[in-house]
């Protein structure tokens, strides 16, 4: 089984996705904890 080298196009495509993902990721963990610290105001924080 031969290896071709990654296209460039699609590595750029992995990487956008990796990054949309952490970036999602990242909303969620401070989301959460925006509703640990209060629970009773999670809009506060956008405010």
């Amino acid at each position: 089984m031969t290896e071709k080298p990654p296209l460039s196009k699609d590595r750029k495509q992995r990487e956008a996705d990796a990054l949309r993902a952490n970036l999602q990721r990242r909303k969620e963990q401070a989301r959460a904890r925006v509703k640990k610290l209060n629970p009773l105001e999670p809009s506060s924080f956008h405010s």
